[in-house]
C-alpha cells in the first residue's frame, strides 16, 4: 500500500497494468494501493492507448470495452485479430502521458505584451466615464 499521495505513481501504475492482467477487480487494486476504485478506473479510460484493427469491419469497437476493465489486456481473442480495434493499458505509457500533460498543464499561453496590446484587447473595455452611469445595488 502506498503513502497518502494525490497522484498515482509508476509503481502504482504497474499495480494496475498487473490487475488487469490477473482478472483483479477494480475494488481489490484499489485497496493494493490505496486509492478509490473509481480512480482506477478513470486512470484506466484516460491513458488507454487504441491499436486499431487490421481486419475490415462495420464496427470499430469491441462490446466488452464498455464494461471493465475497459482495455483487452487479459482478453483471450487479444493474441488473435478479433477484427475490433483493442485498447490496452501500459503503465509506463500511462506515467509518459501522465507527465506529459502535467507539464503542458503548466506552461500557460505564449502571449508578450506588445502581441496582447495588438490583438486590441485591453483589460477593460469601459471608459471611466461609462462606469459612473453602471447600475449598482443602493447598500454599496
Amino acid at each position: 500500500m502506498t503513502k497518502k499521495q494525490k497522484h498515482l505513481t509508476l509503481e502504482d501504475r504497474i499495480d494496475i497494468q498487473t490487475g488487469i492482467t490477473q482478472q483483479e477487480t477494480f475494488r481489490s487494486i484499489a485497496e493494493k494501493i490505496g486509492k478509490d476504485p473509481s480512480t482506477i478506473s478513470k486512470e484506466i479510460k484516460r491513458n488507454r492507448i487504441m491499436h486499431p484493427t487490421s481486419v475490415k469491419s462495420d464496427c470499430t469497437d469491441c462490446p466488452l470495452l464498455k464494461k471493465a476493465p475497459y482495455v483487452c489486456n487479459n482478453c483471450p481473442k487479444k493474441r488473435t485479430d478479433c477484427g475490433f480495434n483493442r485498447y490496452l493499458y501500459y503503465a509506463k505509457k500511462a506515467q509518459e502521458q501522465y507527465k506529459t500533460m502535467l507539464r503542458e498543464s503548466r506552461e500557460g499561453i505564449p502571449l508578450n505584451k506588445e502581441s496582447f496590446l495588438s490583438d486590441g484587447q485591453g483589460l477593460n473595455p469601459r471608459h471611466p466615464e461609462e462606469t459612473k452611469h453602471l447600475p449598482y445595488h443602493s447598500d454599496t
